[in-house]
């Protein structure tokens, strides 16, 4: 009780109906165990991703929407499920796929799951994992649950490479596709452009000249300046264009023969030719091989020069 008094006479009166606390110390948070709460699920060490939101907590949880654990076998029977339904893996959607999976679970085994995906994912990469570090040489225990997620990698990876063989294909497809349209516009370019014909017409006409230039002249040899102990050079020009052809069968002029016997010319050359061969090879050359030699040419170019006066009899008859 508290007064306040003016010059002797009390205004008003405060009662303090309070009593004081005694003080009590804060608890301290190392020692002080009541501080830290473990929820149910903490408790248990969970094997398998099993519920359907890791991030809530079952206890808070009403019981009608009590998350839904899966033990080892109904896993095992989500991976058989998974197997029974492989053909339509890779043909409809996956959201699809693991409603109807979940579906039959919920049938087999009373029990409703909404992240089976989930479930298999982990425990198909807990075994990839497993496997990779499996020293070489040896294998690891065969159980049922181990069968089913090797079955299930199998079928996994046969997806995967049929995906990837279909976006092969398809990226053959496309650079062909990209290449024959690339080939097409291009050659509408090279026939509708004038600039270009001119280009490609240019290009033409270098490459016969650089043919011309790069072949070396036709010569015909002079019997007037032909050695009878040397045989005439032979040139073999493989490379000579249409054109200088042409120009060579229509205005070259005829080999002069005027001076001295063609015959005896002809005859001279072969018989020089011969004994170079023979020179060059070792062979005996004897005089009587010589003149036998010698005999068979000429009538040989005794032949050749009477056939050659038929023609031109021929010739002559068919003029008049």
């Amino acid at each position: 009780m508290s007064q306040i008094n003016d010059g002797g006479s009390t205004i008003f009166s405060i009662e303090d109906t309070t009593s004081p606390e005694p003080f009590t110390a804060s608890p301290d948070p190392f020692t002080d165990e009541t501080l830290f709460t473990h929820s149910p699920s903490m408790q248990k060490p969970m094997r398998w991703l099993t519920t359907d939101d890791e991030n809530t907590d079952s206890s808070d949880t009403p019981v009608g929407q009590r998350l839904v654990r899966l033990t080892d076998d109904d896993v095992l029977v989500v991976f058989r499920l998974c197997l029974q339904e492989q053909a339509a893996f890779g043909h409809q959607t996956d959201k699809m796929l693991w409603r109807l999976i979940s579906r039959r679970l919920f049938k087999s085994r009373g029990k409703e799951h909404k992240t089976l995906q989930r479930v298999v994912a982990k425990a198909v990469r807990d075994r990839r994992e497993f496997l990779a570090l499996l020293p070489s040489g040896e294998h690891d225990n065969q159980s049922s649950m181990t069968d089913a997620l090797d079955s299930w990698i199998a079928v996994q990876d046969a997806r995967l490479e049929v995906q990837k063989a279909r976006l092969d294909a398809q990226g053959t497809a496309n650079a062909e596709t990209t290449a024959s349209s690339a080939w097409r516009q291009s050659s509408l370019a090279l026939w509708t452009d004038k600039t270009q014909l001119l280009r490609v017409a240019s290009r033409a006409f270098q490459r016969e000249e650089d043919g011309e230039a790069s072949s070396p002249p036709l010569t015909t040899p002079d019997p007037r300046t032909s050695d009878s102990t040397t045989p005439p050079p032979t040139t073999h020009h493989p490379h000579v264009s249409q054109r200088r052809r042409r120009h060579a069968t229509s205005t070259a002029p005829s080999m002069p023969l005027d001076v001295g016997d063609p015959i005896a010319i002809g005859l001279e050359r072969l018989i020089s030719v011969v004994e170079t061969v023979a020179s060059r090879i070792g062979g005996p050359q004897r005089e009587e091989g010589r003149e036998e030699l010698h005999a068979v040419v000429k009538r040989r170019l005794e032949d050749l020069e009477s056939k050659i006066s038929a023609i031109d009899q021929n010739v002559a008859t068919m003029l008049v």
